[in-house]
């Protein structure tokens, strides 16, 4: 059981530094932002530290309401809007990122997230769209650069990265719409904190990033893999497909126009990747780097071994279905798609602070269940934190005691309160999957049957 103490330090930590005058300077320092230190030293009701807490609480309604709630709750005098509105200007929007990093580092560093597969952190990758607010700024800023198809709704692309045994955000970015997710990924891939790195992650990716293009940039950043096969990717994978083998190593070998391509983009001289192909159904053929001394050795491996593979592979991949109910709660819960301001950098702002909070509500789902002492009585199914109730929890009492230094005393009561709103856990329970679709005047349309859907 872990301790108050570090759950308490690792949420406070990060946020004591970022809001420490001297470290928002040095920031803007190595960024090349202009900043003026005397908009922090007089007396002002946005401070810091207030500003800071107001960015990072979790806004759903109109900002003059989510403002004054905020600024009532720690006893401060009201301001309007647009007071707020042109202080924070003054953040880069790459703070706030960084400090999700930072507290991704103090998270993994402190223990809080001790869960492994196989002595792997277990990271699963999945793309989303977001909807922007209907006006030309937004079309023309986001939907720069789209080569198939129109819409009249501001679309952005971007793509999330989940530690599926933890169930935490490790890194998630929007961008305009006619960038190609496998970049996305491969730029989240290439900047994690060094704490996140260093414990042997590895990735589970759907078809779609069935690519040379993530292949080959995983490869050299020494970055563990599993990806779902496509077919007519490879002539080796087809073979595969075609057997009736369990698992095989295969070198894929791009043809030359593929690698003059990667030697394009990215200087890379690798004429073939060798990786493990292990058949999970009979549809479902994943691609993994994981490599043991005997499957190098050997082209395929004993029977006993081959089985184990396949229900290690099968297990690991169906995790990566949690990262789409993590997409699902940022949309629906945390109101991703609803901005406080239509521009760019704030927007960036509120898309940060959305996903520090998400990380924020694992950390005390997970505190209050293992406080919270079991039932005399057996109950008849697995109870779990309801994550809904924690977030409105989140943003009454937890940012709130954090500006006011009083964390640690609000702490044991806070967790008791949000104790007591649980929900069973049906195993095996499968639930019919909803899906949207975007009229063409942007209104969403709820549908239950994927050939309508689509």
């Amino acid at each position: 059981m872990t301790s108050s103490v570090n759950y308490i330090n690792v949420l406070t930590q990060t946020f004591v530094k970022f809001t420490d005058c001297n470290n928002l300077k040095n920031f803007c320092r190595e960024h090349g932002i202009s900043f003026n230190q005397s908009s922090f030293t007089r007396e002002r009701i946005f401070s810091l530290k207030t500003l800071m807490g107001l960015i990072l609480y979790p806004k759903a309604r109109s900002i003059f309401i989510d403002e004054l709630a905020y600024l009532e709750s720690i006893g401060r005098k009201g301001a309007s809007a647009a007071a707020f509105s042109k202080r924070r200007n003054l953040i880069p929007k790459d703070y706030i990122a960084a400090f999700h990093a930072d507290m991704l580092s103090n998270i993994y560093r402190s223990g809080l997230a001790p869960e492994r597969w196989n002595g792997h952190l277990l990271l699963a990758c999945d793309g989303t769209t977001y909807t922007m607010p209907d006006i030309q700024s937004m079309k023309d800023y986001f939907l720069k650069g789209r080569k198939t198809g129109h819409s009249d709704q501001p679309l952005a692309r971007g793509v999330v990265i989940k530690d599926v045994a933890n169930d935490i955000i490790i890194g998630a970015n929007m961008e305009c719409y006619g960038e190609d997710e496998t970049k996305l990924a491969v730029r989240i891939l290439e900047n994690l904190p060094k704490d996140v790195s260093e414990l042997s992650p590895v990735v589970i990716f759907d078809r779609k990033y069935c690519a040379y293009t993530l292949i080959d940039r995983l490869f050299s950043q020494h970055i563990d893999f599993i990806i779902r096969a496509k077919r007519k990717f490879n002539a080796e994978v087809d073979k595969f497909f075609a057997s009736d083998l369990k698992e095989q190593i295969v070198d894929l070998y791009p043809v030359s126009q593929t690698r003059k391509k990667l030697r394009h983009m990215y200087g890379s001289e690798a004429t073939h990747y060798r990786v493990r192909l292990v058949r999970c159904s009979a549809d479902v053929v994943v691609m993994t780097s994981l490599l043991t001394d005997s499957a190098i050795a050997d082209d395929t491996l004993d029977e006993a071994t081959s089985d184990y593979a396949v229900q290690q592979m099968s297990s690991a991949y169906t995790r990566r279905w949690t990262d789409e109910t993590t997409i699902g709660f940022l949309k629906n819960n945390l109101q991703l798609e609803i901005f406080s301001s239509t521009k760019p950098d704030i927007m960036y702002q509120d898309f940060y602070s959305k996903v520090i909070n998400y990380n924020i509500v694992t950390l005390l789902a997970r505190a209050a269940a293992e406080m919270r002492l079991p039932r005399k009585k057996c109950p008849m199914h697995i109870l779990g934190i309801n994550r809904n109730d924690t977030l409105g929890i989140v943003a009454i009492k937890f940012w709130k005691a954090l500006i006011l230094n009083n964390l640690k005393n609000v702490w044991p009561d806070m967790l008791k309160q949000i104790g007591r709103n649980t929900f069973p856990i049906i195993q095996n329970r499968h639930n019919p999957r909803v899906f949207r679709k975007i009229k063409t005047s942007g209104k969403y349309v709820t549908m239950t049957n994927y050939k309508e859907a689509i």
